[in-house]
């Protein structure tokens, strides 16, 4: 190992695959470094050691050794000490046939868990057989009494037991078939509909009715009618409270890309996030708020797709046959768009309420000049026609979106100093306070939103937010940093702190896309940062404003 981070991660699997003590002196002259060296890198195992519930212990003449319970050392050596080297670990050659054994039971037991959770099942099984035959036992003591829901993942993680005794020879004692239950009933799929009518409890439709309840309040979202999405965010709620449970942890591949994906979505789950939180006295991490983010974006759009649903009147000159029509295709193959479709003769445009509707959809050219927008279609659509239509609401729905109005140079701060995301925040805070924008409370609802999940976005990006719409008015506020920091887990040198106003959390999917258009362009970020002035913001944003409306990608 050469750098820190090797280092640190070689002093840990050597400290967790050892019974007895070690050496500081001893790790020092088989790493080649000095002992200074060594005793750094051990301030990092620790702190890494005890996200795990893990701890470096020290005995005088004898050494150093971790201690911790044998689920906790587990969960660290799949989740860091192998964590991107799996090849590393014994029985490597023998990983295949244990994978052929654990897809067999979960084919003879009709249990679904997708591609990456089987592959963790497969590791966590041959750690536990390392582990046994180094006489690290999982105490019976030390495991909690399964729940009779779990009566199908006990007789599957019997069976896989009984096939690894006969081919290898490992006896599974009832603690360590208890282990292997505990990851089957904590990672089984949301799609094994065929057992969902024992999976999801009482207590769980209760919570899922509760985050429905303040998804409402908070977000005005309303999935109350959609018996879908209860059923189906139960479904997920139940493993994840078993995984709470037990302590396990799990793993989502995507997780970054859904949060830069469906801002939004992740907004939402980060507040479910700490309803849950707060019941079962546990904090959810990305990856699962990552996974709960997937559910609320599906049931968004399948509820109203980007755009609030449109009054339209259609206008014709083909008589009221042809009006019917039209009418009829508009509410049948733009039903997810429109809330209702009036229709009107051409020479009737004079006597017209247009505050009555959104949209004007014509077939025949308008010659004069109206106060609602007008979109020219055919009486006959196609495919491409309907596309093309939703292409067109949409954009006009961001065109009526002044995104830049919420940026104000009073509130643009360029070669701010900070040392950390703490300092930044309570920076732009202070202003906003003292420009009366802002109060204590919003202060702390920014700093809550970042203990539940980091805001950062990776490409030097941060936009911190408080959990809740709480603001007469929606602005952001600007810091350039003079130097980048380690916001939590990436550095960041742009910082937008955003407010949304109370009641008016409709426009934050269109704001939530703006950001992201400006998060993944590098060259954008990068030009901001080369020249921090308000003038160099407002022609980004514009030009990121243009991108969106026009619906163009962007090149970086």
């Amino acid at each position: 190992p050469t750098s820190n981070p090797e280092r640190v991660r070689y002093i840990v699997r050597r400290l967790i695959n050892s019974v007895d003590y070690i050496e500081i002196d001893d790790l020092s002259d088989e790493m080649f470094y000095n002992r200074s060296t060594i005793s750094n890198d051990l301030k990092s195992a620790k702190t890494i050691l005890a996200k795990f519930g893990l701890k470096i212990s020290t005995r005088p003449n004898y050494g150093i050794k971790i201690t911790g319970n044998e689920i906790n050392k587990r969960m660290c050596i799949v989740n860091y000490c192998y964590q991107d080297e799996k090849d590393d670990l014994k029985l490597k050659g023998e990983v295949k046939e244990i994978q052929l054994i654990l897809y067999d039971a979960l084919q003879r037991y009709k249990l679904n868990v997708s591609d990456f959770v089987f592959q963790n099942l497969c590791y966590h099984i041959v750690i536990a057989m390392i582990r046994i035959q180094e006489m690290n036992h999982i105490p019976p003591d030390t495991m909690l009494l399964l729940d009779i829901e779990s009566n199908l993942e006990f007789q599957c993680a019997t069976y896989i037991a009984d096939q690894l005794r006969m081919k290898y020879n490992i006896d599974f004692p009832e603690s360590e078939i208890n282990y292997m239950t505990m990851h089957l009933v904590g990672k089984r799929m949301l799609d094994d509909v065929e057992h969902s009518q024992y999976i999801i409890k009482p207590d769980t439709f209760e919570l899922t009715d509760e985050i429905i309840h303040e998804l409402k309040r908070v977000y005005h979202l309303d999935l109350f009618d959609n018996l879908e999405f209860r059923v189906t965010f139960s479904l997920h709620l139940q493993p994840l409270l078993n995984r709470i449970k037990f302590g396990l942890q799990i793993k989502n591949p995507i997780k970054e890309k859904i949060k830069r994906t469906y801002p939004l979505a992740f907004e939402m789950a980060s507040y479910a996030a700490q309803i849950i939180g707060s019941k079962y006295e546990f904090t959810l991490d990305e990856d699962e708020i990552s996974y709960l983010a997937l559910h609320f974006n599906l049931a968004m759009e399948k509820k109203s797709g980007s755009i609030s649903k449109k009054r339209i009147l259609a206008v014709c000159v083909s008589g009221r046959g042809s009006s019917q029509f039209i009418k009829h295709q508009l509410q049948s193959k733009l039903s997810n768009f429109i809330e209702s479709v009036e229709t009107a003769e051409y020479f009737m445009l004079d006597h017209i309420d247009f505050s009555l509707y959104d949209y004007v959809f014509s077939t025949v050219q308008i010659n004069k000049i109206l106060p609602i927008p007008v979109i020219y279609i055919k009486s006959f659509f196609s495919f491409d026609d309907i596309g093309k239509i939703e292409k067109q609401l949409d954009s006009m729905e961001l065109q009526n979106f002044n995104f830049l109005s919420y940026l104000s140079a009073q509130r643009f701060f360029a070669s701010v100093e900070a040392e950390s995301k703490e300092e930044v925040i309570d920076f732009l805070c202070d202003h906003l306070i003292k420009q009366n924008l802002a109060t204590n409370e919003f202060q702390e609802s920014v700093l809550e939103r970042e203990r539940i999940s980091t805001t950062e976005f990776g490409n030097l990006v941060a936009i911190p937010h408080p959990m809740i719409a709480m603001s007469d008015e929606t602005y952001v506020s600007v810091a350039i940093l003079s130097k980048p920091i380690l916001w939590s887990k990436e550095m960041v040198r742009v910082v937008f702190l955003i407010a949304y106003q109370t009641d008016h959390v409709d426009s934050m999917e269109i704001f939530n896309r703006m950001f992201a258009r400006f998060v993944m362009s590098h060259s954008l970020v990068l030009s901001l940062i080369k020249n921090p002035s308000y003038t160099q913001l407002l022609k980004i944003m514009k030009l990121v404003e243009y991108y969106e409306t026009n619906d163009i990608d962007m090149e970086d």
